[in-house]
């Protein structure tokens, strides 16, 4: 759906775009002819347009909807114009078009074409590309639907044999480079299908140019040069015309040029003045190459080692005409050239070089120093480790505070490298480096060195500035390792760590007496390969055990420098050991606990079955008594006479017979048969008269069951 609104709205917009095609028009000749600017003296300069003349194939977009194709060219050959900042005239030979010829002459998006027979090209502005030709119309409705009615349009062109067209001549007098105005990207109007670029845009500017010129200096960019380029025309067949300065060098009348130190001096000519007074340009004379310098926002600016200032006095007379537009504006030009009033060369300033990681300033840890090398140190953490670091070396001079204009003094001639050497010398360049915690690769010397850019004085900077030599070691946490028993354990120091640093000392802790430190006793000790062992074998020999240790392996650098690795070992077997001792302590508990309730068991057992046993053969005598007394009773003068009497039973309270008989004992008192039988009973009962005597006045009941 959105794919058909955009083809509508692409159609619709195509069927409202007007093409206006010269191939349709049968052009009649149209001439135009070259005059002097000033007093329109003809120069012999004559183009002309026809049927038979070059077109330009590419489209030319008058307005939004109305677009030129095949545009008939008309060429002017300036190649025998003399150099002159008055320009010329370009005007209709037979000023048949006056009336009706339009041109581009403003920048802006509305009525920016002018009416008129006559336009010129100079230094204030230059009036060529398209031209159009009109009958009815004028500069108000011209850009309306009017413009589909052109009766003709030309594109002129200025050409020479070398595409090379001379504003002006001047003379270079010795090493004093003067100010000219050049022409800037809208000295000519995009709308005329063409456009100018600059060769330079390091320049100054007045606001009052509106963006149609520059001041520069004039000087030579090369040994040979003649002419100094201010830009290409560039004509919309990509053919490109050069504006260019011819000059003449005088070397005779040279400029005195004065050394000058930043870190103390102003740029300037005369102590009576402030910077503020000039306009500034430095030239870089290695190079060839000028910028102008704003002294107002030196902040925004960087100047270099070597470079040469030159300053021009902004109230120079010529400068005042160009800023007010008397000269470039009223189609005049200067009359003398503005000269620099002096110069000032950059000189050596102390500097120092020094180490950026990742863009900061590394201030280092605990440096030393010697009277032949700078030694640094940085030590990596075991939260630096897996990361990238980026590593640069930059010359920085020494005390500049606050002045950043500065503070790449050197950069032009001399830079700072950041490099590590093999074990051959050969140099290696180190942008970054990544730590990581077994690779020790990473670690060790590396330097930073100046190195020359190109050859301009630097050997005296080269040997203004040291080099700086960086140890890197590890400063890492201790190593966690676990082992399954201690016969298993691996303890071992490498002897050397990636050619950069020696083991000096070897130590086991915790370990009695100095028997696991290799400066203190060697015994234990053994060289392996590339590794010094720790005979752990022979230390268990002699009946000592290894469970959790610190491995501490010391090493030293060539310079002198010492860090430790360190390993932390952890023996399982120590460990299983300690949780059987833990198990084997709470089952002899429980075995003692289990033990002692079997002891007392048995004892309450054999207790309860003495007593029981004991009572059986109590109670057996007392029935073998009641047994013998049967017949007596049977045979006795009872109640129960008649009645078998198989069975006598003691019964206490809580057990009530079915049938029971009471006998009632009271003190000296008695219910009972008057036969003697039942006192006998009594009596085999309670045969100690102490025990008969204890219960008076207790009432005892005694059943007899009979069954």
């Amino acid at each position: 759906m959105q794919f058909l609104i955009f083809f509508s709205l692409y159609i619709i917009t195509g069927c409202n775009k007007f093409v206006w095609d010269a191939n349709q028009k049968d052009s009649t000749n149209i001439e135009r002819e070259l005059a002097t600017l000033h007093k329109d003296e003809y120069l012999n300069i004559v183009g002309i347009v026809n049927n038979s003349s070059d077109r330009l194939s590419a489209l030319l977009n008058l307005t939004e909807n109305v677009t030129l194709s095949n545009v008939k060219i008309l060429s002017l050959d300036i190649s025998n114009l003399k150099p002159s900042l008055n320009g010329f005239r370009i005007r209709d030979r037979h000023n048949r078009y006056d009336n009706n010829q339009f041109f581009a002459n403003k920048h802006g998006n509305e009525k920016y074409i002018t009416k008129s027979g006559r336009s010129s090209c100079q230094l204030y502005h230059c009036e060529v590309g398209l031209y159009i030709l009109h009958k009815n119309a004028n500069e108000n409705d011209i850009l309306s639907d009017k413009i589909k009615e052109i009766s003709d349009a030309f594109y002129i062109k200025l050409i020479t044999l070398d595409m090379k067209f001379t504003f002006h001549n001047f003379t270079i007098n010795g090493n004093k480079f003067p100010l000219v105005v050049c022409p800037y990207d809208k000295w000519v109007i995009s709308r005329s299908g063409l456009a100018f670029e600059p060769y330079d845009r390091n320049g100054f500017f007045y606001p009052e140019f509106h963006g149609m010129h520059i001041i520069l200096p004039a000087y030579p960019r090369d040994n040979h040069a003649e002419y100094f380029t201010c830009g290409d025309m560039v004509y919309a067949d990509s053919t490109r015309l050069k504006i260019v300065y011819e000059f003449k060098k005088n070397n005779s009348n040279f400029m005195r040029i004065e050394d000058i130190n930043l870190m103390h001096g102003d740029l300037i000519c005369g102590a009576e003045h402030k910077p503020t007074d000039y306009l500034h340009f430095s030239y870089d004379e290695y190079n060839k190459s000028m910028k102008y310098i704003n002294i107002s926002a030196l902040h925004n600016e960087f100047l270099y080692y070597g470079d040469i200032v030159y300053l021009y006095s902004i109230d120079d007379e010529e400068l005042i005409k160009m800023k007010n537009g008397s000269e470039v504006f009223n189609f005049s030009f200067p009359k003398k050239e503005v000269e620099p009033l002096c110069a000032k060369k950059l000189i050596q300033l102390p500097a120092t070089i020094n180490l950026y990681i990742d863009d900061k300033l590394e201030k280092f840890s605990s440096p030393l120093r010697s009277s032949a090398v700078d030694i640094k140190i940085i030590r990596i953490t075991t939260e630096m480790l897996n990361k990238d670091y980026k590593f640069d070396c930059k010359i920085d001079l020494k005390k500049i505070k606050d002045k950043k204009f500065i503070s790449k003094y050197y950069d032009k001639v001399v830079k700072g490298i950041f490099v590590k050497y093999d074990k051959d010398g050969n140099k290696k360049f180190i942008n970054k480096i990544s730590f990581t915690e077994n690779d020790f690769t990473t670690y060790g010397k590396y330097k930073c060195i100046p190195e020359i850019i190109r050859n301009q004085g630097t050997k005296d900077i080269i040997d203004l500035v040291k080099n700086i030599t960086i140890i890197i070691v590890p400063k890492l946490d201790s190593k966690k390792e676990i082992w399954g028993n201690q016969y298993k354990v691996s303890i071992f120091c490498p002897k050397k760590l990636h050619r950069f640093a020696n083991l000096e000392d070897f130590v086991i802790k915790p370990c009695k007496g100095n028997l696991c430190d290799l400066k203190k006793n060697k015994e234990f000790f053994d060289t392996n390969g590339d590794n010094v062992i720790f005979k752990h074998d022979k230390f268990f020999e002699k009946g000592f055990k290894i469970y959790n240790v610190t491995i501490k392996c010391s090493y030293k650098t060539i310079d002198g420098i010492k860090f430790d690795t360190r390993r932390d070992i952890s023996v399982l077997e120590k460990v299983y050991e300690s949780q059987n001792d833990k198990k084997k302590d709470k089952m002899d508990i429980k075995s003692i606990l289990l033990c002692f309730a079997i002891v007392m068991f048995g004892l309450l057992f054999l207790a309860v079955t003495i007593n029981g046993i004991l009572f059986y053969f109590v109670r057996r005598k007392k029935k073998d008594k009641l047994d013998s007394l049967y017949p007596s009773i049977s045979d006795s003068d009872s109640p129960l006479k008649g009645k078998p009497f198989k069975k006598v039973q003691l019964k206490t309270e809580l057990e009530k017979p079915k049938k029971t008989e009471s006998l009632i004992l009271m003190d000296g008192k008695n219910i009972a048969p008057k036969n003697t039988a039942g006192k006998k009973l009594v009596e085999s009962l309670f045969p100690d008269p102490s025990l008969m005597n204890s219960v008076s006045g207790t009432v005892v009941s005694t059943s007899v069951s009979v069954t």
